[in-house]
Parts: C-alpha cells; structure tokens; sequence
C-alpha cells in the first residue's frame, strides 16, 4: 500500500494519512484459542468470515 504506516496505539494509516485503515481507539485483534479455532473451523468449512468495509 502506498505510504503505508503503522504508529502501533496511534492507529494505521494509508495513502499519506487519507486512509484510516485503524483508527488509534480501535484496539488490535486478539482471539483467545477458542475464538481462534472457530475461525479456522468457519474457513475449512466454506463459511463466509464476518467483513467490515
């Protein structure tokens, strides 16, 4: 992605800032092993994963 930057707790930035890819409230995803399993069930099962666009 062009002028791609991580600031870590200050969020994800694309496009020289335009695009907030994760706004600095949201916090980074951490499943617990059975949230991960689930995940992986749904995909080797076929099941469409939740998407936010």
């Amino acid at each position: 992605m062009r002028n791609y930057r991580d600031d870590g707790e200050g969020g994800v930035f694309g496009y020289g800032g335009k695009l907030d890819i994760r706004p600095p409230y949201q916090r980074e995803f951490i499943y617990k092993d059975r949230e991960r399993k689930a995940v992986i069930d749904s995909i080797l099962k076929g099941f469409p994963l939740n998407v936010m666009y």
